[in-house]
């Protein structure tokens, strides 16, 4: 197995790491003990163990045919499949030293062989396609909104159904709206020419509340019909319905003021995804909406800042010396 590579994954869990404020990480660690908990307990029978390692094993398969350094790996490595298993193998690690615990070394090894297995699957030729089109209804301000559906059109349709379709059991519905939501956080990691961004001739502050207006709207809009039918088949469950709402608008806030506070023309963004990360989990986490709360606060700060190197000329003060 290519040792570098280990150390290239080890030295970015790292870098991750280092970016959180230790208070955040010790209240994170403290955290994931819950789900670690859960996990436990649900896997120390057999029938749980093999559900576990079967949602495992798919997601992987799931990550294999999707994931985006397929190509560059073969490049630099002979043998990709080592690379490959090699990653599988650490995200399944947690799952596996549970499964040791509870004495199920053989679906331990079962898993390991299955990461072995998906590192071999072979990822489709992708041919450019058009892609889905964008309902006429969303407006042409929504450029984000309406190439993320060409895209990603298809998978956020199946989630969306599968919403609908989830409100036959206690929070499906929820789960995949949340899938829903960390899709959409994908549609605000590439920044706009400066032409786009300067067509809509307001000053900073204004075009940031005019975008988080719209894609709040946008995202109430589709998500409120599930959650008021989920309401009336649940009512005990209101509480979770509005937690969950504060969650995804708090998240949709943070992924457009993020953009903007890293924005460059032309260019994929790549800082702030600690916050954005921190911001998924806390939909399902409460007790993080306060960090995110932080961090929007702070990046929407930095988005005024930096936009207004780009529409200074919009500024009420700037046109009144002209």
């Amino acid at each position: 197995m290519n040792s570098a590579f280990l150390r290239f994954r080890l030295r970015q869990s790292g870098k991750f790491i280092r970016e959180i404020p230790v208070i955040y990480l010790v209240v994170m660690v403290g955290l994931l003990l819950i789900p670690g908990i859960a996990l436990y307990q649900f896997t120390k029978d057999l029938k749980g163990s093999l559900i576990i390692a079967a949602i495992l094993l798919a997601l992987l398969s799931l990550l294999q045919l999707r994931r985006k350094d397929y190509r560059f790996i073969f490049l630099t490595e002979e043998n990709g499949w080592k690379v490959f298993s090699m990653d599988y193998f650490l995200l399944s690690l947690p799952i596996l030293i549970i499964l040791l615990v509870n004495s199920f070394w053989y679906i331990s090894l079962a898993i390991i062989a299955g990461c072995i297995g998906i590192s071999f699957i072979k990822q489709p030729f992708h041919r450019t396609k058009k892609g889905m089109e964008a309902p006429g209804w969303i407006p042409a301000e929504a450029f984000e909104l309406r190439a993320g559906i060409r895209q990603y059109g298809g998978l956020l349709l199946i989630l969306y159904l599968s919403a609908w379709i989830g409100l036959l059991l206690p929070f499906a519905s929820l789960a995949s709206l949340w899938f829903f939501t960390v899709v959409l956080s994908d549609i605000f990691r590439f920044s706009e020419p400066v032409q786009i961004l300067c067509a809509q001739e307001r000053p900073a502050n204004r075009f940031l509340h005019r975008k988080l207006l719209l894609y709040l709207k946008l995202s109430i809009y589709a998500i409120i019909p599930v959650c008021a039918i989920y309401m009336l088949l649940y009512p005990q469950h209101w509480w979770l319905i509005l937690t969950f709402l504060v969650g995804v608008s708090l998240n949709i806030a943070l992924f457009i003021v993020n953009k903007y506070a890293h924005y460059l023309p032309n260019t994929k963004i790549t800082g702030g995804q600690v916050p954005i990360t921190t911001a998924v989990i806390s939909i399902f986490l409460p007790v993080f909406s306060p960090v995110v709360l932080f961090f929007l606060i702070k990046y929407y700060l930095a988005a005024c800042r930096n936009l207004t190197i780009y529409l200074y000329a919009y500024n009420p003060e700037s046109a009144s010396r002209i």
